[in-house]
């Protein structure tokens, strides 16, 4: 695949509206699923608590997700029946780096 690197202001500008469309769209889609499946976790326990070992967790939790997301893409590629879909397994790992970035965000504030 050859990238092409100079383009036109015409075709900059249409190629990142797009982009940032989808961009959003991806950002709404993930607070969807995440208000969705939050709704069988949240009820009793913080959410915070299903991460004992915090950024240990969540960037373990994040590797599966990006490695999941990897392997259902190269199904994809070759025709092959996948449990799950390539979008929900990047909506996943939008979810939890956001998860890791509100961990994060909550130590360093000394939300233990």
């Amino acid at each position: 695949m050859i990238v092409k690197l100079v383009r036109s202001p015409e075709e900059r500008e249409a190629l990142e509206k797009v982009f940032n469309a989808y961009v959003e769209e991806a950002l709404a889609r993930a607070q969807a699923l995440r208000e969705e499946r939050g709704k069988g976790y949240n009820s009793t326990v913080s959410i915070v608590d299903y991460f004992p070992h915090g950024e240990q967790d969540l960037t373990y939790e994040l590797f599966k997700k990006l490695v999941r997301t990897e392997s259902v893409i190269a199904a994809e590629k070759e025709g092959l029946e996948i449990d799950g879909s390539v979008e929900d397994s990047i909506l996943d790992a939008i979810n939890y780096s956001a998860f890791l970035y509100a961990y994060y965000k909550m130590r360093k504030e000394g939300f233990n």
